[in-house]
């Protein structure tokens, strides 16, 4: 290269750490980090964007700011060797990172070469995708967008249910402190007697009501979110209108949770949810 490359921005290397979350699962990210010479990161089976972007937060401040070490994790990462039979996921894949690439004049072309181009972008100029126009017209809860628009975007509609999924189960499971997860979790504190309520209860309807925000609960876990955590993306398929369909399920539950209460029964005291 004939020009120095300044070093990632933090906000490029999350990017690039989502993109990568996307695209790999867990045994995957740590080959892709063995493949680039760095043996010694080893997935934890975290969440796989955070790791990476630990592991790329790292790489590069042990480069001195320098960025040859992430360079080296994109360029194992779009080696088109890595992607047989996979052309369009690798398309896909290369789009985005090369859409990061360009605030940093650099680009990955088809062969998997890193190259510079004449300019760096200052700002990305394009008209909204069709992805991007469907998600905001939705009107989602701020949480599905916090956690749910990236992936979208990118096309990456099985990760975007997920996310939000497994950050819906968290939320309650931190606000009720009720050990458990899933259908379990959600059976448990939204039951009658479990401490989180979404009205007082004072009369068949209310009862009806909690019950059955519980039942569409318990049925987010059993039907979307646990099939999602132990089958491979390649065996769940998820459409573009099945993943809005579920987000906006899901931003309708957000919603209720954040009108709830928690209770402790014991000391006659309640609580509002913190998201």
């Amino acid at each position: 290269m004939t020009r120095q490359v300044e070093p990632f921005r933090n906000e490029a290397l999350e990017t690039l750490a989502q993109i990568i979350g996307d695209y790999y699962s867990g045994s995957e990210i740590t080959r892709l980090f063995s493949r680039s010479g760095y043996g010694d990161i080893d997935h934890d089976g975290g969440t796989k964007w955070r790791f990476v972007n630990n592991a790329l937060l790292h790489l590069q401040k042990e480069g001195v700011g320098s960025p040859n070490h992430i360079l080296k994790v994109i360029q194992t990462a779009c080696n088109p060797q890595g992607w047989i039979n996979q052309r369009e996921k690798y398309e896909s894949l290369l789009k985005a990172i090369n859409e990061v690439l360009s605030f940093y004049g650099l680009q990955v072309k088809d062969d998997g070469s890193l190259i510079q181009t004449s300019e760096v972008s200052s700002t990305v100029q394009r008209t909204r995708s069709s992805d991007e126009i469907a998600f905001d017209s939705r009107n989602f809860h701020p949480q599905i967008a916090l956690h749910a628009r990236s992936h979208f975007c990118r096309g990456s509609y099985f990760h975007a249910v997920f996310e939000c999924c497994k950050s819906f189960d968290s939320i309650v499971g931190k606000n009720t402190g009720i050990g458990k997860s899933g259908q379990p979790l959600m059976s448990e504190s939204m039951s009658l007697n479990g401490p989180l309520k979404f009205n007082s209860q004072q009369n068949q309807s209310e009862k009806d009501e909690q019950q059955g925000v519980m039942y569409l609960c318990m049925g987010l876990m059993n039907a979307i979110r646990n099939p999602q955590a132990h089958e491979p993306e390649l065996n769940w398929p998820m459409s573009r209108e099945d993943a809005l369909d579920v987000l906006s399920l899901v931003s309708f539950l957000y919603r209720k949770i954040e009108g709830a209460v928690i209770y402790n029964a014991s000391a006659r005291s309640s609580r509002k949810i913190e998201l």
